[in-house]
């Protein structure tokens, strides 16, 4: 059976596993790395998957924050990241299908639109639309996602493992073309081979930049992780805000006009919520503008995660975007409520990368990923799609199943 390893020495050995006749290592447990990991695996019985995530759950930017309260107090949990998904494709539309008659996904509901801070205008948005979100948090589908993969025997599944190091060695299919290094938190350095090396992190181009015959794979990675305000992906900003209720404000609002917030959403709306906040307070998840988020960090700088600069920084966010979402509603006659109305400090998160830019290769987005000269070695993630669609859950799940098909067409040569 797969299973999970935290904060430990992950694997002692170069050779592969004797039972598998290929391994594919997949980098990254977001979206695109668990669904690639999955179909690989459901396609070759015979082929060994192995899973590099980083941090401590799946997810990536499809995760939640939980802030655990002491007492009988419920503790808080915001979607932080991707706020819900709306599937188009017949093939996402099947699996978010399921996941919905699992419990996995359910419909959010209510009053959504754009509001415009410099007209001073809200129209509400009255398409029909399926929009589907995690349950009981938005990081429910990426845990669902693990435990499957962890469920199948083969696929070995490895939190708290950074990838440090990707370098080929000599050798045909089946006796291991790669070796990653990774690092377990206060372990020792850990060699694994594999055959197919899947990348579904775009943060991650600099692991592969000298790797000869990977020109067009480090080119796709680096342009969509690059963080920059011009020409890439800078990072943004995410406050969680818990306020007395009921607002009666709507449950989602995109926003323009606004020189801090771009999308302001009332998550304890979502369905499956109870468990998530006491009664009486409404949780909001407030995001940042991306003209906001630049102007932060061209004067702030790339702050350290856990130093004090760091912190200090997460609160003043906070309380910009706190403000910034009582301007927006202000200028429609609707009130935010005010510091005296808040529960707690709000508090904000800072992602590496918000949406993607459009791909930098119509080929690359066509295919829905990077290849090496060879085919070894695969680029997927959100970033890798067709221009416009881009950044979005769909494209994260439809560039992970090309991924897995390509792997998949390689493995049987």
């Amino acid at each position: 059976m797969g299973h999970v390893r935290r904060g430990m020495r992950l694997s002692c050995s170069l050779s592969s596993s004797p039972e598998a006749k290929d391994t594919v290592a997949v980098l990254g447990g977001g979206i695109s790395g668990l669904v690639c990991a999955l179909d690989v695996k459901r396609a070759r019985e015979d082929t060994k998957v192995v899973l590099f995530e980083q941090s401590r759950r799946a997810g990536g930017r499809a995760s939640s924050r939980v802030v655990w309260r002491d007492g009988p107090t419920k503790d808080f949990a915001w979607d932080h990241g991707c706020q819900f998904l709306t599937p188009k494709s017949a093939v996402v539309k099947e699996m978010c299908g399921s996941l919905v008659e699992r419990g996995v996904l359910a419909e959010w509901t209510g009053t959504f639109g754009l509001l415009d801070a410099r007209a001073g205008t809200f129209s509400e948005d009255k398409r029909e639309r399926w929009r589907l979100v995690g349950k009981p948090m938005m990081g429910a589908l990426a845990e669902h996602l693990a435990r499957e993969a962890q469920d199948l025997a083969g696929v070995d599944v490895r939190f708290d493992a950074r990838v440090t190091g990707i370098r080929r060695r000599r050798g045909s299919l089946g006796t291991g073309r790669w070796v990653i290094t990774s690092k377990g938190r206060g372990g020792d350095p850990v060699e694994t081979l594999a055959d197919v090396v899947v990348a579904s992190d775009c943060l991650q181009a600099n692991l592969v930049k000298d790797l000869g015959g990977a020109s067009k794979v480090f080119e796709a990675m680096n342009a969509a992780g690059r963080r920059s305000s011009v020409g890439g992906s800078p990072p943004s900003f995410a406050a969680m805000v818990a306020v007395r209720g009921p607002t009666g404000l709507p449950e989602g609002v995109a926003v323009t006009g606004s020189d801090r917030v771009s999308w302001m959403a009332k998550d304890s709306s979502k369905p499956g919520r109870s468990s998530c906040a006491p009664d009486g307070v409404e949780l909001w998840t407030l995001q940042a503008s991306p003209s906001y988020a630049s102007r932060i960090v061209e004067e702030r700088g790339f702050t350290r995660r856990g130093t004090p600069e760091h912190e200090a920084l997460l609160q003043e966010v906070a309380r910009d975007l706190t403000s910034g979402a009582r301007e927006a509603f202000a200028s429609i006659g609707q009130d935010f409520p005010g510091d005296r109305l808040l529960v707690g400090a709000p508090t904000s998160h800072r992602w590496g990368s918000a949406f993607p830019p459009p791909c930098a290769s119509g080929e690359v987005g066509a295919a829905r990923l990077a290849a090496s000269e060879d085919g070894t070695l695969l680029a997927c993630g959100d970033w890798a799609a067709p221009e416009g669609e881009e950044g979005r859950v769909e494209a994260a799940i439809l560039s992970g199943k090309a991924a897995a098909r390509r792997t998949g067409t390689l493995l049987l040569r």
